[in-house]
């Protein structure tokens, strides 16, 4: 059996509170936005008598309020397009909005991105190569006043090209080689190609291009090459 010992500091004084057979306890006789410290200690009976083992390091847990605004969870700061940086997280119970700020990474101060009821955003004011910071709040309209809750962990995300799409492979000028082509992202100006002898090899940089074609020569003949484009 195990007995749990419950207080309202670390120091205590702890109380017996009760004691169980298994692993777990669920303790009801709690207040919203209480702090409480717990210990556990193993007990025994020998002989008709029980004798209590070492008591546990305590651990505490404060009792969250079920109507209260929830941080943001899982925010995500990611490349979906060339538009910019798309800042994503999952809803917050009791919030009725967001608001996304971007953070100054030597400040830390927040600056107001926008205010919205959906769980994503695009921050297009970004430019290629930025790295973004982002903390998400969650908010309600409650008694014709607005509720600010707690913000989220700090995402970070780095704003780079989209992969290009439709890359295709035909044959090129010359004899043993081949034409590369792709559909190019919105916003590269510089394109790598990287080739391989088998899908799932190494990829070997051989060259780059500032349009949306590339020559691969000096092949050997009748040998299969796998391709890939970066922007």
């Amino acid at each position: 059996a195990f007995g749990i010992l419950r207080a309202q500091s670390p120091e205590g004084p702890y109380e017996w509170i009760s004691s169980v057979g298994g692993t777990a306890y669920s303790d009801t006789q709690v207040s919203v936005g209480g702090t409480y410290y717990y210990q556990v200690y193993a007990a025994v009976m020998i002989n008709g008598a029980w004798s209590n083992g070492t008591k546990s390091e305590p651990v505490s847990v404060t009792v969250p309020d079920p109507n209260a605004l929830q941080v943001p969870q899982n925010v995500k700061v990611e490349n979906k397009d060339d538009r910019g940086l798309t800042i994503s997280w999952d809803a917050s119970r009791n919030a009725s909005g967001y608001i996304v700020y971007r953070v100054d990474e030597e400040t830390g101060a927040l600056t107001w991105l926008n205010s919205l009821s959906g769980t994503s955003y695009c921050d297009s004011d970004v430019k290629l190569g930025d790295t973004c910071t982002y903390q998400v709040q969650s908010i309600r309209y409650v008694n014709q006043a607005w509720e600010y809750g707690p913000s989220s962990a700090a995402a970070e995300g780095r704003f780079l090209p989209s992969a290009p799409s439709n890359l295709r492979v035909v044959p090129g000028a010359g004899t043993n080689a081949v034409k590369i082509t792709w559909q190019p992202t919105g916003n590269a100006s510089l394109f790598g190609v990287a080739r391989s002898e088998s899908a799932d090899g190494t990829y070997e940089w051989i060259g780059a291009a500032a349009s949306a074609s590339f020559t691969d020569a000096g092949l050997e003949a009748g040998k299969t090459y796998y391709y890939r484009v970066y922007a």
